[in-house]
């Protein structure tokens, strides 16, 4: 079996776009405000952080986005982008500072593969 082994690396602003352009799409993804930055947060997570303003002064709030939102963010614009994915594909992803890396794995079955005796050449079989 082959394994296609795919690395997408985001920048931080490419991940806050793909938060706004999914929180476009999903209506109560994030609270009211501007995206105004992001900060790696635990287990994958990330930590938003929008800007209101409140009585004529700006306020800041954080959300946090756990691994499986920040996946449903990045995906969608992936393909928007024209990055391809294959669907079945194992996702997984990482964020820093700088950015996210998206994984994907996907187990290729081969045609015409035919399985061979565990010992071959040794006459065992």
């Amino acid at each position: 079996m082959v394994q296609d082994l795919r690395r997408i690396v985001f920048t931080i602003k490419e991940v806050l776009q793909a938060i706004e352009d999914y929180r476009q799409l999903a209506s109560g993804f994030l609270p009211a405000g501007e995206i105004v930055g992001a900060t790696p947060g635990e287990a994958h997570a990330l930590n938003v952080t929008l800007e209101n303003m409140v009585n004529g002064a700006p306020q800041q709030t954080t959300c946090t986005l756990g691994s499986l939102e920040v996946l449903k963010a990045l995906i969608p614009f992936c393909i928007a982008n024209g990055i391809m994915m294959p669907r079945a594909g194992q996702k997984s992803f990482a964020i820093t500072n700088d950015g996210a890396t998206l994984n994907i794995k996907l187990d290729v079955k081969l045609s015409g593969v035919k399985d061979r005796p565990k010992h071959v050449g040794t006459g065992v079989r």
